[in-house]
């Protein structure tokens, strides 16, 4: 999974400061169904495993050019909560499948400045998965 998060902060005379943050990670859910009719609701722990560095790109009112650095996670490991539900529709010989989980971390993401070494809290995720598909029966 990939997680992107940007913001924009403002002040009262029209400066301006935006920056995007690129974090990528595994998320390896244990989830446990409930089948209802043609409905599965889904609940259940997940680790998340961050992969690589992350990366900041930012610009302010007061420069032209994109200032961009780098620094590494701090957080090992992460774990969370993740809940949702999908529905199967027959359609033929196969079944079409639509859902959506909510997934929240349970600590925030933590980075680490390659330069200062100082470490601070970027974000906590939550998110929102809506997934289609369609499953064949063999």
């Amino acid at each position: 999974m990939v997680n992107n998060t940007g913001y924009k902060m403002e002040d009262d005379s029209s400066n301006w400061m935006s920056a995007c943050i690129s974090y990528n990670s595994i998320d390896i859910p244990v989830l446990f169904t409930y089948k209802a009719l043609k409905f599965n609701f889904l609940v259940g722990p997940y680790i998340s495993i961050p992969v690589g560095d992350f990366s900041v790109v930012s610009k302010d009112s007061s420069s032209t050019a994109d200032d961009t650095w780098t620094g590494t996670i701090a957080s090992k490991t992460l774990f969370g909560m993740m809940f949702g539900f999908n529905v199967a529709e027959r359609m033929g010989g196969q079944y079409l499948i639509l859902g959506a989980r909510y997934m929240l971390d349970f600590s925030p993401i933590q980075m680490k400045d390659s330069t200062s070494g100082d470490v601070s809290d970027l974000y906590t995720r939550r998110a929102l998965l809506v997934n289609a598909g369609i499953r064949f029966a063999l």
